[in-house]
C-alpha cells in the first residue's frame, strides 16, 4: 500500500538550475509529510532494508547517515547492524572536490553538527565502508539518484567502488531523470513500497 503521494517532478535534466529547482521542491514535499505517514513509511523502509543487508555483518562497516531535511530515519537498522557485530561510519565532507570520509559511530555516540546539520562523530576515527546506505532527494526507476548537488557520493563511489543502496520515499520518484556524466546509479533503491534494482 502506497503511503505517500506521487512526486510532481516529471523530468530532471542535467542543467544545474533545473536540478536545484527539483531538489527544493522534493525537500519541501518531504519535510511536509505528516508525522503519521512519515513514521509508517520509515518503518516499511527499515523492514525492507534489513532484508537487503548481510544477516551476519560481523567485521563489515556500513556507511550510513543521520537524517536531516526530512530524510528517512533508519536508526532501527543501525541498532540491529551494530547489535549483530557490524560497525557504522558517518560521512563527512573533508574538501569540496574530494570523496567523503567516514567516521566510526555507534548509536548514542556524541556528534558535532557541521554545515547543513551534517553529524560528525566525536572523536573522529576514520573507517572505510564495505557498503553504503545513501539518502536520495530524488530517484528514478533505473536507480539513479538526485542528491544535494555536491557530487560527494558520486566521487566516493568512483574512488572506492562498493554496493550502494539508496533510500527514499515513493513520492520522491522522478519520472524521467537525465543522468549526467558523473552520476553513478545505486545498486538498489528502497522505498516504503518497493525495491528497485539497477538494470544490468
Amino acid at each position: 500500500m502506497r503511503t505517500t503521494s506521487r512526486s510532481r517532478i516529471p523530468c530532471v535534466g542535467t542543467a544545474a538550475a533545473g536540478r536545484q529547482a527539483a531538489r527544493q521542491a522534493l525537500v519541501e514535499w518531504r519535510q511536509a509529510l505528516p508525522a503519521e505517514e512519515r513514521t509508517a513509511a520509515e518503518r516499511a523502509i527499515v523492514t525492507t532494508l534489513l532484508t537487503r543487508l548481510p544477516a551476519n555483518p560481523a567485521g563489515l562497516c556500513l556507511g550510513a547517515y543521520l537524517p536531516l531535511r526530512g530524510e528517512p530515519d533508519l536508526l532501527g537498522v543501525f541498532e540491529q547492524w551494530v547489535g549483530r557485530g557490524g560497525s557504522i561510519g558517518l560521512p563527512v565532507v573533508v574538501r569540496r572536490d574530494a570523496a567523503l570520509e567516514f567516521g566510526r559511530w555507534v548509536p548514542g555516540m556524541t556528534v558535532v553538527l557541521e554545515r547543513f546539520g551534517v553529524a560528525r562523530p566525536e572523536p573522529f576515527e576514520v573507517v572505510v565502508p564495505d557498503l553504503l546506505v545513501v539518502p536520495c532527494v530524488g530517484f528514478d526507476a533505473a536507480c539513479f539518484r538526485l542528491g544535494y548537488g555536491g557530487g560527494y557520493y558520486d566521487r566516493t563511489l568512483a574512488a572506492h567502488p562498493c554496493r550502494a543502496i539508496g533510500v527514499a520515499y515513493d513520492g520522491c520518484e522522478i519520472d524521467r531523470f537525465e543522468a549526467g556524466e558523473h552520476d553513478i546509479a545505486m545498486a538498489e533503491i528502497v522505498t516504503e513500497t518497493r525495491l528497485l534494482r539497477a538494470p544490468r
